[in-house]
């Protein structure tokens, strides 16, 4: 009896040592996550100046003119919104099942600033898809 006692702690550390980690792996440890806040901030100023008045500040855009941002799965290929923001887009896309046909012209931003801006909008409005470090980790 005494060692089915000393069984059940024994389990329990185990467990605990092996139990799989809820937290988001994008966001990495504290530092990261103080990095990855800090980004966003500056990404959210960089939106408010270079994109909020085609897809407002609530990231919903102007329905079949400019497409909505906020819950966009159009945004979880970082790859895509990256060219995106770098070299503009023209033609038909369908967002949210929506038809789009306008064009966003290429915004003048410097490498960080991209990053930051790409870390707030998909990160914002119901979005969630993690940090990235750098723009050139995407490319």
């Amino acid at each position: 009896m005494k060692s089915i006692f000393y069984l059940g702690p024994l389990l329990f550390v185990a467990f605990m040592a092996h139990r799989p980690s809820y937290e988001s792996p994008n966001y990495g440890s504290p530092s990261q996550q103080t990095d990855f806040q800090e980004s966003k901030t500056r990404g959210r100023e960089i939106y408010l100046s270079n994109c909020a008045s085609c897809h407002m500040t609530d990231g919903e855009g102007i329905e079949g003119v400019f497409p909505p941002l906020s819950e966009s799965i159009n945004l979880k290929n970082t790859s895509y919104v990256v060219k995106t923001i770098k070299n503009g887009l023209s033609g038909p896309i369908k967002v949210k099942g929506v038809e789009y046909n306008s064009t966003m012209l290429a915004i003048d931003l410097k490498e960080e600033q991209i990053t930051d801006v790409v870390n707030y909008i998909r990160n914002s409005w119901g979005n969630s898809y993690g940090m990235i470090d750098s723009v050139e980790t995407v490319e």
